[in-house]
């Protein structure tokens, strides 16, 4: 069943339902393991605000999801997911880092923002 949902996300014509199952299976995966490392990072001595001189290196991330956005194929929503997987990992990590756990509603935030935008895409997309 894992499997199939798995599959079907990047199969364009498989049932809109099942896609959905998918993504969601795929982004509950990539948050586990974003999750993961943001706990790593929780066990690293803050470095306090010179953190925050990793901040223009977001834009990166940033461009990537706007542009996994705009991007088609049936690999689109995937590709959405993590890119704002990413750039919620990134802002975690600098957040963390700068040993500011109330900033992580932020990233999650992010992250669910990414997912419902897929969410969109398959909507959108299939019939």
């Amino acid at each position: 069943m894992m499997w199939e949902a798995l599959a079907a996300l990047r199969d364009p014509k498989a049932p809109r339902e099942l896609r959905v199952r998918g993504l969601r299976l795929y982004a509950f995966f990539l948050f586990l393991l974003h999750g993961a490392t943001l706990g790593l990072v929780l066990l690293l001595p803050p470095v306090g605000p010179y953190a925050f001189l990793l901040l223009p290196f977001a834009a990166y991330p940033w461009a990537l999801a706007r542009r996994a956005e705009k991007e088609g194929g049936p690999l689109g929503p995937a590709l959405v997911v993590g890119a704002y997987g990413a750039l919620g990992l990134f802002l975690g990590v600098v957040l963390g880092l700068a040993d500011l756990r109330g900033g992580l509603p932020l990233v999650l935030g992010i992250y669910l923002y990414g997912v419902h935008k897929a969410q969109e895409r398959i909507q959108r997309t299939t019939g």
